[in-house]
């Protein structure tokens, strides 16, 4: 999952003489509002009735926003945002100057967050009508129950609460409260959700049952059962690959992001990530393999442009692939998003894509490029239908809100938001009663099934 804290370089407009990018801007859409003093830049976000500084003060643009770059209009009051990773853009329109809100302390009591809390959905959540949520009347019934003295256990509960119906894996409230942390995280996978459940109801820790449920699939069943402890793990443990028969090879991928050095940019960061996709297209040619299983199924995101790397070593020709916009901009910038074939090693043979209910963001924006080729088949079950970079933002008391803001469509233009994308052929994945079991089955029905074996080998 890619965080958006808009974060970004030095002054880029500035090297073709631009008109200066000093001053106040307000993106259309992403709500927020960034200073830039020479290299320097403050960043504050920002809703209808408040405003609430992500940073106390200017600091180098180079810490606040790494790799973004800038360009000017010619007239100098629009500015366009983007990463040196990304296509997509963000617009800003110029300010005279800060708005008179943020030029005062935002108070931090109870109804405070609450305000901001509320603030931030009103202002750039999307998706309330697809979740069947009245958003308007459920925060009519929580501002009644809402006081200024009201402990943080208490408040906590009560935002939880509020965000409780909205099932997207983007969606997220995290508070440190008397030194211990605390999440609410209403649109967990199903099998996540359901260990979390059980381990609650047993009294054991639900984050160390859903790490230990993480540690059996990645090291005792891939690595152990389904590759026989003859396969290959990369990139941080997040990659293992290997042959499932003698002519079929096995790639999982636990996330789209974090396979190179800690703390890489995102420029090292793609070089990492080629070399290793390099490294195991080798493998899979000198093996003879002329089809494999590219699994998904337990793979938590990461970032577009790894997901495109990804993909660009399947496509056998330029492909369009998705189009991505801000859904709470006035005036959204539609980024059409086109696929080419890796320069470097590619795999041309058939490929069974599996994906589950956990298959979510990064990983979904992977599903939706391969889907457009014929040598791809899609099995499993429908993937998360969370496809937004996540919008992180500060309230005034320091907790963080996480939250979708961006719109993806396939090429026929159809979203899978909140629904997640329907495999050609749907077989259960991750079942609750045994899930372990039931993925290492879901391999073993691909191995039986030759439909998604076309012969493009040939």
């Amino acid at each position: 999952m890619l965080m958006i804290c808009l974060c970004s370089g030095p002054n880029a407009g500035a090297a073709n003489a631009a008109p200066s990018i000093d001053g106040v801007w307000q993106s259309d859409g992403y709500g927020f509002l960034l200073e830039i003093q020479g290299e320097s830049a403050r960043l504050f976000s920002i809703g209808d009735d408040f405003c609430i500084a992500e940073t106390d003060a200017l600091v180098p643009m180079g810490d606040l926003l790494p790799g973004v770059e800038f360009q000017t209009s010619s007239g100098g009051q629009w500015l366009t945002i983007r990463s040196s990773v990304e296509p997509h853009r963000i617009s800003a329109h110029r300010r005279l100057s800060l708005p008179p809100r943020c030029a005062t302390q935002t108070p931090v009591d109870a109804v405070a967050v609450f305000d901001a809390f509320v603030g931030f959905f009103d202002h750039s959540y999307p998706f309330f009508s697809l979740h069947n949520v009245d958003w308007p009347t459920h925060v009519a019934e929580a501002r009644q129950r809402v006081h200024v003295t009201m402990s943080d256990h208490a408040l906590f509960d009560e935002l939880s609460g509020l965000i409780a119906p909205i099932r997207d894996g983007h969606v997220a409230l995290i508070a440190e409260i008397d030194g211990t942390g605390h999440v609410s995280s209403p649109g967990r996978a199903r099998i996540l959700q359901n260990l979390r459940q059980n381990a609650l109801a047993a009294g054991e820790d639900p984050v160390a049952a859903t790490r230990a449920f993480r540690e059996e699939f990645w090291y005792k069943s891939v690595q152990a059962d389904i590759l026989d402890d003859k396969g290959h793990i990369v990139g941080n443990d997040l990659i293992q690959y290997g042959m499932l028969t003698e002519e079929i090879g096995y790639l999982a991928l636990a996330a789209l992001d974090g396979f190179g050095p800690d703390e890489a940019t995102p420029e090292e960061n793609l070089r990492s990530t080629r070399t290793l996709l390099d490294e195991v297209m080798i493998y899979f040619a000198a093996r003879g393999a002329h089809s494999i299983v590219l699994d998904l199924s337990l793979n938590f995101g990461g970032s577009d442009y790894i997901a495109r790397e990804v993909a660009s070593r399947f496509l056998h020709q330029t492909t369009f692939a998705y189009t991505k916009f801000a859904g709470d901009a006035d005036t959204p910038i539609l980024t059409r998003v086109s696929i080419a074939p890796s320069t470097g090693v590619r795999f041309e043979g058939d490929v069974a894509l599996l994906t589950s209910n956990v298959t979510v963001s990064a990983a979904e924006v992977l599903t939706l490029a391969l889907r457009t080729q014929h040598h791809v088949s899609h099995f499993g079950e429908a993937t998360r239908g969370a496809f937004s970079d996540a919008l992180s933002r500060s309230l005034p008391n320091g907790w963080q809100l996480n939250m979708s803001n961006e719109i993806y469509l396939d090429p026929e233009e159809r979203h899978w938001e909140a629904v997640g994308i329907r495999p050609d052929v749907e077989r259960p994945v991750f079942q609750v009663t045994n899930p372990i079991e039931s993925h290492k089955q879901a391999i073993q029905l691909l191995l039986q099934d030759a439909s998604w074996l076309k012969g493009s080998w040939h």
